[in-house]
């Protein structure tokens, strides 16, 4: 499987329906809707840059069309799972952080260092 029918595959599964797939990418990135046209379409070769931007505003996984490796999406990364699992029951993101590293009250995952 190639870039763009990874790239394909993973918009349909986020939901990102056939019929409006080239107007729904373009209004999420900064590219116009001929330019998606003709990069969904295989006439123009994808960047790495379309890559990145679109996987960033669909929450697929940059590995998954570049590589082929699995999961597609960033919601089916266990990690992702046990941090939903987890909100459910009322455990939020800095309860986590403050039980993991207390030295760092009121971080968010966002104020995570790299």
């Amino acid at each position: 499987m190639e870039k763009l029918e990874r790239l394909l595959t993973a918009l349909t599964n986020f939901g990102v329906s056939f019929g409006v797939r080239n107007k729904t990418v373009a209004s999420a990135t900064h590219y116009s809707e001929g330019s998606i046209k003709r990069l969904l379409s295989g006439n123009t070769p994808l960047t790495d840059r379309f890559i990145k931007e679109v996987c960033a505003k669909f929450q697929i996984r940059e590995e998954w069309v570049i590589k082929g490796e699995e999961p597609q999406l960033i919601r089916e990364l266990p990690i992702f799972r046990l941090r939903l699992a987890l909100q459910e029951i009322g455990v939020t993101d800095e309860d986590v952080i403050a039980e993991l590293h207390p030295e760092w009250p009121g971080y968010s995952w966002s104020d995570m260092p790299d």
